[in-house]
């Protein structure tokens, strides 16, 4: 495990203990996938597209709720975290609510699953952020199916006015928000 990765996992193991596990039920509870600290509904970004029938890895699932949200989409997903607290969390979620799913335990740079098996890799608050991006890319392309990535979008997350951050995450205020990107959805395909 590399430094960074240590680190990552001792302070999601705390924000765990401290707020996640609490929050895990109610975000396990949504019916509509959103996007960022704003929860901006998927219907209003439509960054996903269709995904029934698609095989997804979500890499730094923390608690695991948005493959959970895949799974009531028809999606077949497998949620990645190195955490372990995390992902007790998502078991836990999963005995409660009957939605199961493979969890693995490993970082967003290493995971140890076939190459090109997936139809579409994902990450919400995941390996985007705390993962190197010259490690966990090539990671999510090797675990895709084809090579080669075309950006379709680039989406610059705007909160309404309004908006009220998660919690944990009151660091943005809406108001600043709404001028300034700080949260931004890329959707690619591979080639």
């Amino acid at each position: 495990m590399t430094d960074s990765v240590a680190a990552n996992v001792e302070q999601w193991t705390q924000t765990n203990a401290e707020f996640t596990d609490a929050a895990a039920e109610r975000a396990w509870s949504r019916s509509e996938i959103t996007w960022g600290v704003f929860k901006i509904p998927e219907s209003a970004v439509d960054a996903l597209g269709d995904v029934n029938g698609l095989d997804v890895v979500e890499l730094g699932c923390g608690t695991a709720f948005f493959s959970s949200w895949l799974v009531r989409r028809g999606a077949r997903p497998v949620a990645v975290d190195p955490t372990p607290a995390q992902l007790a969390t998502a078991r836990r979620m999963q005995e409660e609510s009957g939605i199961v799913f493979p969890l693995v335990e490993a970082p967003g740079e290493a995971v140890p699953l076939p190459a090109a098996s997936f139809d579409l890799a994902l990450s919400d608050y995941g390996a985007s952020l705390w993962a190197d991006p010259y490690a966990w890319i090539p990671e999510a392309a090797r675990l895709l199916r084809e090579h080669g990535f075309e950006i379709l979008k680039l989406i610059e997350v705007e909160p309404p006015a309004d908006a009220v951050a998660v919690e944990a995450y009151d660091y943005v205020p809406a108001a600043w928000a709404t001028r300034w990107p700080t949260e931004e959805i890329w959707t690619a395909r591979k080639r």
